[in-house]
């Protein structure tokens, strides 16, 4: 008896955590110019993401050397350390940044790319042509 009703609150559980993921899931058809403005926000976004880790890595490598005075301040080095490893994670945020700025001039220039390999005599080629 507590198995079976066990087993229905798990299986109603499962399908309340589903439904919204697939009602999410249904396209919508957007205007080349609400694209154009989605990648734009989504580059703005990341742009402002990029330059605030790569302002927090600055402030930390600035003050690790600022307050390490000492050979053997491990304070100061953690400081330097933990500065440079997040200046160094800023990059992703601004090449992601740019790549939706590119696409978002594509979308609105209606470009077509083409993706493929160079043709030679001795090897298979593959390409695809995506339209947007």
């Amino acid at each position: 008896m507590k198995t079976s009703i066990i087993k229905h609150i798990t299986i109603i559980f499962c399908f309340l955590l589903l439904s919204p993921t697939l009602s999410l899931a249904q396209e919508v058809e957007r205007t080349p110019q609400e694209m154009h403005d989605m990648f734009m926000k989504k580059h703005k976004k990341k742009k402002i993401a990029g330059f605030v880790t790569l302002g927090v890595g600055v402030a930390l490598i600035t003050s690790g050397f600022l307050y390490g005075g000492n050979e053997h301040d491990y304070n100061s080095a953690g400081l330097v350390l933990g500065g440079a490893v997040l200046s160094l994670g800023s990059i992703p945020f601004f090449i992601s940044a740019r790549r939706s700025k590119n696409k978002a001039d594509l979308v609105l220039n209606k470009k077509t790319v083409v993706l493929g390999v160079s043709n030679s005599s001795n090897s298979y080629s593959l390409s695809a042509t995506f339209s947007f």
